[in-house]
């Protein structure tokens, strides 16, 4: 939903692929068929009363603002809500009114609609000009026949309205801890698995963080099986979408990616529902099967099309990706895995899923509204379903960290990729040592006093470009402190 002033619009985004794009209007048609169920159907009061117990819930649980946007979002809802609602107004429902759902519904027409198509496709086609940007597009009328389709859609079993939501909490009561302390509790370090735990004595909230590292020496051996990694992670999520949009409805979150080292699976939310989310991910992730080639080629030309896109990147981006493959002790170039990606295959994909699952060593933190003795029992389940063997001690992979001479100056200097890129982009880099409490803070200290000089330096005064920026860095347990430029006015050497 776009709010405006005195105006909204109501807005559904579909990515398609270069076969969708074929296809423009029988999305449109699964778009109305859903509107017209919706309306035939009627919005049920339980649907109301759950996503008015979610708001509530969101409200009473929310994170604290920083004063100055709460003051300013107030100050906005005092001109919006009575007194007694500035607070609450803009989160709560309050009365369900069948009359406005309806009258809203009975607007979501196609006499009602602007259908905008993005794609690389009408390179050529589009000939008007837009007068702010200059972006080219082409505008026309819908025929006739298409929004006579549209308004009179037929109905599809493969559409349904909302089932109950299982993942809404219920239990919102607080763990409490005999010995709470500072710092993480390492409670297990074994063959299997490494089990850190804190229980939250600062927030209090029924909130719980998950996170589960899956170490595989498997994952990062080549480009072929780091690009079966990304496929895989990728054809994981793709599937879990049916089961997570009801989580994060009920604000659940989580993500899946990987590093050299591991799959890393975070999940945040509610204490009392979010061992079920990552319990049923662990599950999806372990029985991983997929028997249909065309979500196969999809995801891969997908992924294909990320790798292939690398090169249309911000130059800052190259410098920081460049610098990474330097300073790291092993990193497959995009390119590699460009060229890998073509060969694979779902047969391929399905076996790298079982060898990477066969053996593992489990890196678990759990933290929030959660004890011992239930991080213990969280993480034994899910070691369970896992059912891995362990990784042997000298298989898990170490990263490094390439050491630089002192006081050597070394300098990599490419031309920017995108040579239709009028920038150039620079990263500075220095290495400071092993990472430690010590040198972590005081790095921290002196990035911060540095950073409203750098940023007044060379973008106020010098005005060398909009990407300007100085920080702490760290990196497989190495402290850096960076300094990044890019800019259309001025060379690297500058």
């Amino acid at each position: 939903m776009k709010e405006y002033d005195d105006w909204s619009l109501f807005c559904v985004e579909v990515e398609a692929t270069e076969a969708g794009l074929k296809h423009v209007d029988e999305i449109v048609d699964a778009i109305y068929q859903y509107l017209h169920l919706v309306q035939q159907d009627q919005i049920a009061p339980w649907v109301f009363d759950e996503t008015q117990s979610i708001a509530l819930m969101n409200f009473r649980f929310r994170s604290k603002e920083t004063p100055i946007n709460y003051a300013t979002s107030l100050a906005t809802r005092m001109q919006l809500y009575p007194v007694q609602h500035i607070v609450a107004g803009s989160s709560l429902l309050y009365t369900y009114n069948p009359v406005q759902v309806e009258s809203i519904l009975s607007q979501l027409t196609p006499r009602r609609m602007r259908l905008t198509v993005v794609a690389k496709d009408f390179e050529g086609k589009a000939t008007d000009v837009e007068p702010w940007y200059g972006t080219l597009y082409a505008e026309s009328a819908l025929p006739p026949s298409l929004i006579q389709r549209w308004e009179s859609p037929a109905r599809t079993e493969a559409l349904f309205c909302p089932h109950p939501n299982a993942f809404i909490p219920h239990n919102f009561d607080l763990v409490t801890t005999p010995t709470p302390g500072k710092v993480p509790v390492l409670l297990r370090d074994d063959a299997a698995a490494r089990l850190w735990v804190k229980t939250d004595t600062t927030f209090l909230k029924p909130k719980l963080n998950i996170c589960l590292a899956l170490h595989s020496p498997l994952i990062y051996q080549s480009p072929t099986s780091v690009v079966l990694t990304d496929l895989l992670v990728r054809a994981i999520k793709d599937q879990l979408t049916e089961y997570t949009y009801d989580a994060e409805l009920a604000g659940m979150r989580y993500s899946l990616s990987f590093t050299a080292t591991a799959l890393e699976l975070y999940g945040g939310g509610y204490s009392d529902k979010l061992p079920v989310l990552v319990q049923l991910i662990v599950a999806n992730m372990v029985h991983f099967n997929m028997t249909d080639d065309e979500t196969f080629h999809r995801l891969k030309d997908k992924t294909k099309r990320s790798y292939d896109n690398f090169e249309r990147d911000d130059p800052y981006k190259h410098a920081l990706y460049f610098s990474s493959c330097l300073l790291e002790d092993t990193k497959w170039m995009v390119a590699e895995k460009a060229a890998a990606i073509a060969h694979v295959t779902r047969a391929d994909l399905m076996e790298h899923a079982a060898a990477l699952f066969r053996e593992l060593f489990v890196e678990a933190y759990y933290h929030g509204n959660v004890d011992a003795a239930t991080a213990t029992t969280l993480l034994d389940d899910a070691l369970a379903t896992i059912g891995a063997r362990p990784v042997f001690p000298s298989q898990r992979v170490k990263t490094r960290a390439v050491e630089l001479a002192s006081p050597v100056e070394y300098v990599y200097a490419i031309p920017e990729l995108n040579v239709e890129s009028v920038n150039s982009g620079l990263y500075t880099c220095f290495q400071l040592g092993r990472e430690s409490m010590h040198l972590r803070a005081t790095n921290e200290v002196f990035a911060q006093l540095l950073r409203e000089p750098c940023f007044n330096q060379l973008r106020t005064l010098e005005q060398l470009g909009y990407i300007v920026f100085s920080s702490s860095h760290r990196a497989h347990g190495i402290e850096y402190f960076r300094m990044i430029v890019q800019s259309d006015v001025a060379s690297p050497a500058y």
